[in-house]
């Protein structure tokens, strides 16, 4: 016997007590679960197992549910290329062409500067060439430059024939180009290394760069001669040259072969097409000094290609002066560069390029200067004066430098500085003559070589430019403090105007030199600093009188003086020489822009301990 329940429906019709009611039944909704209409139905592609093995899938496989979501196991079956002598490469039993050596591939074109409208990260491109008579395999080698490299999948270079690398498939953004493989690094416009490796060997390598040997290539690639096709030859910038076929004209047209043979490089014309001496057209500069000149070319197909100076490996430019008249071997000929900040649109001078070349000015008298260019490298060369080379070379219109006699040619340096002493205070320095002489604003300039002479072997310390050796450092009280300046005020600083005096009250020289100067908390060592037999010394805050009271101090201080007192102490080799403690409300005066200032009737080490035995200073 059955009773049936229905959910509850209000009061009095809970469940079964109303019976069962269709429109209060539970509910249930049926979905067709992952695997109904079963996903496996497709098998995979085949895969390489291995080398020589090929793994292939039966359809339809087996649907199981895993964490709610179908998932396809397929019956595996495999195939033995080795019994065909064949290969696994991509799924499929293939052919085993050789492996490369090296030399056996040769990098042919190179695009890497792609501008307006297409861009480097799309349009960039490499072409490998096989020169030999048998179809190479490149699956597993690496294409590289200098930080990043590429492993290569199944790829076959035909007998003499062709494979394009590129940046994408996209044929709207790589210049409609069919690539035959992809990498994923960019080509450097300022120029690298790319290279081309297979089981650790090298293939292949060219080093480009952008304005050495190598042409300058924007929107157009580098193309090697058919002649040069060679893995050694291709090393050589002389060997390349820009892509001549418009493979992509929408917009800017861009210049290569990708993918076919590369056209001759053309054969140079033999001289440049037009060049002009820009500047300077007049000159008066003095014999000695530096001179930079300029000078204008224009080569169909090079100067034209940007508004920069375009560098060409063939181009050479030389500025040269000689005596007036026809340029012949008397001249002398210097090595233009090009100018980094030429700009042929804003000096409306459009599809020419400039070049600059630094000389120095020869002896006194009068010279003609003049520009030349080669296309070809230097071995021919078209001179150009002022109104250009269209009409050839007169001396008339050479541009003109007069030389002037040097300051530097009266001013023969024979006079050196009388000698001096080192910061250190242990080195004399003597200059000896002739100096050198140099063009400063027009006048000359003498330098003199510094010879030094270390004192200290000797024992002794420089002392005006002298080596003064055998004095003794003071015995306690033969060098005292005789005046101390604690408190300049008004204009003067007491970071800058503070100092204090000392004096040998001894018969002969004393030297103070590796002694120390002290207040309570600080000490500071005094260097090369001697003293004549009754002689004093001002050491000082500053060094400038501006700021210190107009003094030539003897020796510098670091240390500041305390305005209520404190002691002050000379050491030498750890023997106290003289100690004053100064005080302000006690014995001693204050002293407020004033110097403490000792008797001379009390001058010596014990009497000058007593206040009563200093004034303030007097003098002004």
């Amino acid at each position: 016997t059955w009773t049936y329940c229905d959910r509850a429906a209000g009061a009095g019709a809970d469940g079964a007590e109303d019976g069962y009611q269709p429109a209060n039944a539970g509910q249930l909704t049926s979905t067709p679960g992952p695997c109904d209409a079963n996903p496996c139905a497709e098998a995979p592609p085949a895969d390489c197992a291995d080398a020589f093995t090929v793994a292939t899938f039966v359809a339809p496989g087996e649907c199981a549910v895993l964490d709610g979501a179908a998932e396809c196991s397929f019956e595996r079956d495999t195939v033995d290329c080795r019994v065909a002598d064949q290969i696994c490469a991509d799924g499929a039993c293939v052919d085993a062409e050789a492996r490369p050596g090296a030399g056996d591939i040769v990098i042919t074109e190179i695009m890497y500067d792609p501008h307006d409208p297409l861009d480097d990260v799309n349009a960039e491109w490499i072409e490998l060439h096989n020169p030999t008579d048998g179809d190479l395999r490149l699956d597993g080698c690496t294409l590289a430059d200098a930080a990043n490299q590429n492993t290569l999948g199944r790829l076959v270079v035909p007998a003499g024939g062709y494979v394009l690398l590129g940046r994408s498939d996209d044929l709207d953004l790589n210049g409609g180009l069919v690539f035959d493989a992809l990498f994923d690094f960019g080509l450097n416009n300022g120029g690298e290394t790319i290279s081309l490796t297979c089981e650790d060997t090298l293939i292949d390598t060219v080093t480009y760069d952008d304005g050495g040997d190598f042409p300058d290539a924007q929107r157009a690639s580098l193309s090697l001669d058919p002649a040069s096709t060679d893995a050694d030859a291709n090393d050589a910038g002389a060997r390349w040259c820009l892509g001549q076929m418009a493979y992509f004209a929408d917009g800017a047209p861009h210049l290569g072969s990708p993918g076919l043979p590369n056209p001759a490089c053309p054969v140079p014309d033999a001289e440049i097409d037009w060049c002009r001496f820009q500047f300077p057209p007049e000159i008066r500069a003095d014999a000695g000094s530096q001179l930079t000149a300029f000078g204008l070319v224009y080569e169909a197909g090079i100067t034209d290609r940007t508004d920069a100076t375009d560098v060409d490996p063939g181009v050479r430019g030389q500025a040269g002066f000689g005596p007036e008249g026809q340029p012949d071997d008397a001249w002398t000929w210097v090595d233009a560069q090009p100018n980094p900040a030429w700009n042929a649109a804003a000096r409306n001078e459009p599809n020419n390029d400039e070049y600059q070349a630094t000389f120095t000015v020869p002896a006194p008298g009068a010279y003609h200067m003049a520009y030349r260019f080669s296309r070809d490298g230097g071995a021919t060369w078209k001179l150009c004066d002022l109104t250009g080379s269209d009409d050839g070379y007169a001396p008339a219109n050479a541009a003109r430098l007069t030389s002037l006699a040097s300051p530097c040619e009266a001013e023969a340096c024979e006079a050196p500085p009388a000698a001096t002493c080192d910061a250190d205070g242990l080195t004399r320095l003597t200059y000896a003559a002739p100096g050198v002489c140099n063009v400063v604003g027009g006048a000359a300039e003498c330098t003199y070589a510094a010879a030094r002479t270390d004192c200290s072997l000797d024992g002794g310390v420089c002392v005006d430019g002298a080596c003064r050796n055998g004095f003794a450092a003071p015995a306690a009280g033969e060098v005292i403090f005789t005046e101390i300046m604690y408190d300049p005020h008004g204009d003067l600083q007491d970071s800058q105007a503070e100092w204090f005096e000392l004096h040998n009250r001894a018969d002969t020289p004393r030297t103070l030199h590796n002694c120390v100067v002290a207040d309570g908390a600080n000490e500071a060592p005094v260097v090369g600093l001697n003293l004549e037999a009754g002689a004093y010394a001002v050491f000082a805050r500053s060094a400038d009188p501006e700021v210190n009271g107009g003094l030539v101090p003897d020796h510098l201080f670091p240390f500041g003086l305390n305005n209520d007192g404190e002691p002050l102490t000379l050491r030498c080799g750890g023997v106290e020489i003289d100690t004053v403690t100064y005080d302000v409300g006690g014995a001693f005066p204050a002293a407020r822009q004033a110097s403490l200032s000792l008797d001379p009737a009390f001058t010596d080490a014990a009497a000058n301990d007593d206040g009563a035995s200093w004034c303030l200073g007097q003098d002004v």
